[in-house]
């Protein structure tokens, strides 16, 4: 059966080793970001997917796949945010930040919404099955100082569950992906190495992950029709 994959987030460390990964594998890929500026060459377009106007414009417009027995979007979505909910400083007590709050919602729960939502109208229009995979998160169980993330990541979890039971019926599955801490360059320049040597202690397996495992991943989903409507935990036994 062919599939057609469009990955979001295509210019993102996760985003862009599977925009390559998936590739490499044979499949039709094409990518999305909103951060990059067309470039016909790479296969990655710029559209804001947390915009409804430039989303339905992307979903309507978009060629490449027609045709296709099975369409695919994979949602390497989001920001991570680190914000304590109370601050003690010299003026007292801070509290966290409303903005932060509404910008953590955005990029990662209201894009998995936008997108997921102009995806399935376009499946319906094409006659095609769908699937959607969306990034979720080892901190969607609740992580000291990130709540605004945590939450976000929980409400892509319940959001993907909702989207399968609803529209499972005609053809379309939803499945979410929550990673734990992997091997990349924003891993190691955002986390101090003492703490990062104390997260690899942490988890079972004793190592970082490798995103060729996430591809591995997200190539038997696209295969195994039978999957869908929960969040698969990549985490290398990981709990927060």
């Amino acid at each position: 059966m062919t599939s057609d994959i469009i990955v979001a987030g295509a210019n993102g460390h996760f985003g862009k080793r599977i925009f390559t990964g998936l590739k490499t594998s044979g499949y039709s890929v094409v990518g999305v970001d909103k951060h990059v500026e067309r470039n016909p060459q790479s296969g990655i377009v710029q559209c804001d997917f947390a915009s409804v106007s430039q989303t339905r414009e992307y979903f309507e417009k978009i060629s490449p796949l027609d045709g296709s027995e099975q369409l695919v979007l994979i949602l390497a979505l989001g920001k991570i945010h680190s914000e304590p909910m109370l601050n003690w400083g010299e003026g007292g007590f801070a509290v966290h930040s409303e903005g932060a709050w509404d910008e953590v919602f955005e990029s990662n729960l209201k894009s998995v919404f936008v997108s997921t939502t102009e995806f399935a109208r376009m499946c319906r229009i094409k006659r095609s099955s769908g699937l959607v995979i969306a990034f979720s998160s080892v901190s969607a169980n609740g992580n000291p100082g990130q709540a605004a993330y945590s939450s976000a990541k929980a409400g892509v979890e319940g959001f993907i569950r909702s989207v399968a039971k609803e529209l499972g019926p005609i053809g379309i599955r939803a499945v979410s992906i929550a990673p734990g801490f992997f091997s990349t360059d924003s891993t190691r320049t955002s986390i101090e190495e003492n703490r990062l040597a104390k997260v690899v202690r942490s988890t079972p397996l004793r190592r970082l992950g490798e995103v060729e495992e996430l591809v591995s991943t997200i190539s038997w989903l696209i295969e195994n029709r039978f999957v869908t409507g929960t969040t698969i935990q990549i985490d290398g036994g990981l709990t927060l």
